[in-house]
């Protein structure tokens, strides 16, 4: 081979392996990136499901042992995923992420969590869009408002108990923004609803 040829041929095979390199290094730091996100937000649901739940009323992770529902609930409401609280392997509730397209602003995610008996532990904020200074103050951070959902026996509660005070029901409003605090009642009123019809097929 002249030498020309073979240098350009050396030169070739440097390039290639250093393409290559690059490539599988690409891959393993995106394959760890993901890896480590996943973990992150793993970590960051759990902590959203413990804070939900009561501490000992659960043995497994509901983060993991979950369900995919992607289900409509009623009008613009749907339940997308169950999140499970066991004993034993025994199911006792869930966690719902549910969405309701009634805010203001557009879709109102939200983790709403229910024994088998319909005890609502309570209802945790994940994502919104809603006026900042107005229908914002249903965030956790920003208002007590979410707190009047916690620890509630719902099987006992009438449906007319299932709307803000200022349509004749039990919840406060928010003053200047009625429209959000009434899509969360109706998503929680009608996710519940619809657990009650559904619990035995997330067994």
């Amino acid at each position: 081979m002249p030498k020309d040829n073979a240098t350009l041929h050396r030169s070739g095979l440097r390039l290639s392996l250093s393409v290559a390199t690059a490539v599988l290094l690409t891959t393993l730091v995106f394959v760890v990136t993901k890896q480590q996100r996943e973990q992150s937000s793993q970590a960051i649901l759990m902590n959203q499901l413990s804070a939900l739940l009561p501490k000992n009323a659960y043995d497994n992770n509901p983060a993991i042992d979950s369900i995919l529902l992607n289900k409509p609930v009623s009008a613009g409401i749907r339940v997308n995923r169950a999140y499970l609280y066991k004993t034993a392997s025994t199911v006792h509730g869930a966690v719902l992420h549910v969405t309701t397209s009634q805010g203001y602003s557009g879709d109102i995610e939200l983790l709403v969590a229910l024994s088998q008996s319909l005890h609502l532990h309570g209802v945790a904020l994940i994502a919104h869009t809603e006026t900042p200074g107005l229908g914002d103050k249903i965030e956790q951070g920003r208002s007590d408002w979410l707190k009047q959902l916690n620890d509630l026996q719902t099987a006992s509660m009438p449906p007319s108990s299932w709307s803000v005070k200022r349509d004749g029901g039990d919840f406060d409003q928010i003053t200047g923004a009625t429209i959000t605090p009434r899509a969360v009642i109706n998503a929680v009123s009608d996710t519940i609803s619809w657990y009650s019809r559904n619990f035995k097929s997330l067994q």
